[in-house]
């Protein structure tokens, strides 16, 4: 489809042609933070917490991206917290084409499930990176079934004890249900607890637990609440 993004030098309007595929705004969101963690994978400084910047800044848009593109151009997404001119870019591309060729490009590299693993309290971009390479593995399955096997034990600076955990952390994953990015549900946790925050009755609310200790991924949300009528 094709949508009025501009006006040209002289006075006409120039059109630009998206995707038929429609991406949200957590679906951007989410390759932002993919991206993030696969520098963070590379050993690559400053662009993996420029990517979660701006993970966060599109996850917090009010109106989707896409369509803010489609009707205002590359200068409808100035303004976007944290996204700059390079990540612009990219977004463009993406909107444009369905592709976001650096990310795929480091997908074909690194081909594992990013979300999956990092579900697993205690493994991160470092820990899957070591993974990939030493065992190729891809998902908490392949995970599991090589520490149940002993192969992560071997691995210089894990050990018996690290290799344990992550088949305890493994259980408890899969019993408890899914385990999320600390950065995919930041958003929708501050929108929660503003949302709660406006509610007559409540004088205070704070995030607790997991989510205010930072930890890498988080389970459920906790939240400490103060009644304004504490007598009630």
């Amino acid at each position: 489809m094709e949508h009025v993004s501009r006006a040209g030098a002289n006075g006409a309007r120039l059109k630009t042609h998206l995707t038929k595929r429609r991406f949200s705004n957590q679906e951007v969101a989410n390759i932002l933070f993919g991206m993030s963690m696969l520098y963070e994978m590379k050993g690559v400084e400053f662009k993996p917490r420029a990517y979660e910047r701006a993970a966060h800044g599109v996850e917090s848009a009010p109106d989707n991206l896409q369509d803010i593109f489609a009707e205002r151009g590359i200068e409808g997404l100035n303004g976007i917290p944290g996204v700059g001119a390079g990540i612009q870019a990219h977004l463009v591309e993406l909107f444009t084409t369905g592709h976001f060729k650096e990310y795929d490009r480091f997908k074909k590299q690194v081909p594992v499930d990013i979300m999956g693993l990092t579900a697993v309290q205690g493994v991160g971009p470092q820990t899957i990176k070591t993974l990939w390479r030493r065992l190729h593995i891809k998902d908490v399955d392949d995970l599991e079934k090589a520490a149940r096997a002993g192969k992560i034990s071997v691995i210089p600076h894990f050990g018996k004890t690290a290799e344990q955990k992550i088949i305890k952390n493994i259980e408890f994953l899969r019993k408890s249900g899914q385990r999320f990015i600390l950065g995919f549900v930041a958003a929708d946790v501050r929108r929660l607890q503003q949302m709660i925050a406006r509610m007559p009755e409540v004088e205070k609310v704070e995030v607790a637990g997991s989510f205010r200790r930072r930890k890498e991924t988080i389970g459920d949300v906790d939240l400490l609440l103060r009644p304004k009528n504490r007598s009630a």
